[in-house]
């Protein structure tokens, strides 16, 4: 039984991934929401289409993974590796990652100017599909420089720093 339709029977399945290498595996349109992927290897694995929904990837290393149209609405990606990942497409509403964890991926959805607050541990919340955050204290940025996560900030005065 392909693995979607044994998720299909099984919704209240809990799956627990956590620590497995998935490596260069093609897991194109595989639903993974809910799953548990903590510390799981994926290094360029196929997501495409995957998802991931509500999936727990904490420390998860996903770089150069292909994550294009990807469902990681309400993922938490906290330590995750996302190093040369391609995220295009993909839907981050509600992830929970901190501020370098996109680090180095690559279409990572944002409109220009954008800027969602941190909470109260630092961690960031997307709220909505095309967002994405640099996460760092208006008062280190600089007008026109290029934040963590590559959003394009305008000038501290138009954010309403000092």
């Amino acid at each position: 039984m392909p693995w979607n339709a044994w998720r299909a029977d099984h919704l209240g399945t809990h799956v627990i991934l956590d620590g497995e290498n998935l490596n260069g595996m093609i897991l194109t349109g595989i639903d993974f929401s809910r799953a548990s992927l903590r510390g799981a290897s994926m290094h360029a694995t196929n997501l495409m289409n995957a998802d991931l929904r509500g999936a727990d990837l904490t420390g998860a290393n996903l770089a150069e993974a292909d994550l294009i149209m990807a469902k990681l609405d309400g993922a938490i990606l906290t330590g995750a590796n996302l190093r040369e990942a391609d995220l295009l497409g993909a839907n981050l509403a509600h992830a929970i990652y901190g501020a370098a964890d996109l680090e180095g991926a690559l279409h990572v959805p944002h409109s220009p100017g954008e800027i969602c607050p941190t909470d109260r541990d630092g961690l960031l919340l997307a709220t909505g599909h095309r967002t994405n955050l640099s996460g760092r204290p208006l008062a280190q940025l600089r007008s026109g420089a290029a934040c963590a996560a590559g959003v394009w900030c305008r000038s501290i005065r138009d954010l309403g720093g000092p």
